[in-house]
């Protein structure tokens, strides 16, 4: 996300491109530095911190990194977080994971890229009123409605390529009625066809190669007959 430029991949990466158990180390990590306790984070064990520590980590949160780190893991303690400090990439991280604090959320200087919203909105669909639907690029678009299908009336597939209708198609056949196979390679149809054969009546075969037959028929091989002379080695 960004509020007046994209945050840089690097940033989610290291802080919203984790798994669960990668984002909870992440946290007691932050937490020992905060209390500058000895150890690794997976010996250490929060429900052993006291009143007093919780106090020390508030005291020592600085700026909004550290009060969405903190607030991720101890939501009680809203009532203290100086909002103004959070930036739009530590609200975007926060509400994907506490989004009832989205009363909190300055919106209207959210500045949010394509990739931004198809990540929050895969978790919390509920914000998608807030949604600039211009940003989603293909790829986007392909990406939530994987996990979110119903958005689907929001979205305009012109902007998918052949790689996006083929990754969107194997998992979410039922668009199949939107798809015209029209941005197609013949490698895209192989892999495709591989997985849903029902799609061949849309296929040109003659975009295959041979490597591409070779790796349909492989799965496929009633697709043999649909070769052409000149297809084959």
């Amino acid at each position: 996300m960004k509020e007046t430029e994209t945050v840089q991949s690097g940033s989610r990466q290291a802080s919203g491109g984790k798994d669960e158990n990668e984002q909870n180390s992440f946290l007691l990590y932050w937490i020992k530095t905060k209390l500058d306790v000895a150890g690794s984070a997976e010996d250490f064990d929060l429900s052993e911190l006291t009143p007093q520590d919780w106090e020390t980590i508030i005291l020592s949160c600085d700026d909004g990194n550290d009060w969405r780190n903190l607030l991720t893991l101890k939501p009680e303690f809203a009532d203290k977080c100086p909002w103004e400090k959070l930036s739009g990439n530590d609200w975007f991280l926060l509400l994907q994971i506490q989004p009832q604090f989205a009363d909190k959320c300055p919106w209207e200087k959210m500045v949010m890229c394509g990739e931004d919203w198809c990540d929050l909105l895969q978790s919390q669909p509920q914000f998608a009123d807030k949604c600039d639907w211009r940003t989603l690029s293909g790829s986007d678009w392909r990406d939530l409605l994987r996990e979110r299908p119903e958005f689907a009336d929001q979205c305009d597939v012109a902007d998918f390529s052949g790689s996006d209708w083929n990754d969107l198609l194997q998992d979410r056949p039922e668009f199949a009625i939107q798809f015209n196979g029209a941005n197609f390679s013949g490698s895209d149809w192989s892999v495709l066809l591989s997985k849903h054969p029902e799609f061949a009546c849309k296929c040109d075969w003659e975009k295959l190669d041979t490597d591409d037959w070779d790796w349909l028929l492989y799965a496929q091989p009633q697709f043999a007959d649909q070769r052409s002379p000149k297809q084959t080695k």
